[in-house]
């Protein structure tokens, strides 16, 4: 069989296509769908590996303190994980910036923060995630958000610092469609 160049050109163009991983579509129904590139690389959450059990891939609940509420957004891959906390007291549809850095233990003093996490997080002396701060920020879009129907929906991106490694992760094309208990 003889192939123009053309062809080959096409045929390599639709094998590389079929070979590629998407991020999940873009929804806005609860269909618990995340997806996003860690340094590129595609990153979609398979459940979170404690010990020899595997948890579900995502986790969406809020937290409320004496300050206020936040949303939590978590999503797992073996020892891996993504989140997302936001100040839900002003929390609707609209852009959020990620810019606050990780506060060990004070959760009523968290902003809007972006993580990555390499290995799970179990205490505040063995921290080697990566957070937003003041200089790596980036945003979160909210486009649904329906308390009555619990769910939250939206696209983010963000670049997060390792103080410990002097190193950051640029984590992009983020998307979720999750449902939340409010």
């Amino acid at each position: 069989m003889n192939f123009s160049l053309a062809n080959r050109f096409w045929l390599s163009l639709v094998l590389l296509l079929c070979a590629c991983e998407d991020l999940p579509k873009p929804t806005a129904t609860g269909e618990q769908t995340f997806g996003c590139r860690v340094n590129g690389k595609m990153w979609k959450p398979l459940g979170q590996r404690t010990g020899r059990r595997v948890g579900p891939p995502t986790s969406t609940y809020m937290i409320r303190t004496d300050n206020g509420e936040y949303l939590r957004i978590n999503a797992y891959s073996g020892e891996e994980s993504v989140g997302i906390w936001l100040n839900a007291s002003i929390l609707g549809r609209g852009a959020y910036r990620l810019d606050q850095p990780y506060l060990c233990g004070a959760i009523e003093a968290r902003g809007n923060t972006g993580e990555w996490l390499p290995k799970p997080f179990y205490d505040c002396t063995s921290v080697e995630g990566y957070f937003t701060d003041s200089l790596r920020t980036g945003e979160v879009v909210i486009t649904q958000f329906d308390r009555a129907k619990g769910i939250v929906s939206g696209h983010f991106s963000f670049t997060a610092y390792n103080s410990r490694t002097n190193s950051t992760v640029e984590v992009t094309d983020g998307r979720f469609d999750l449902k939340v208990e409010f």
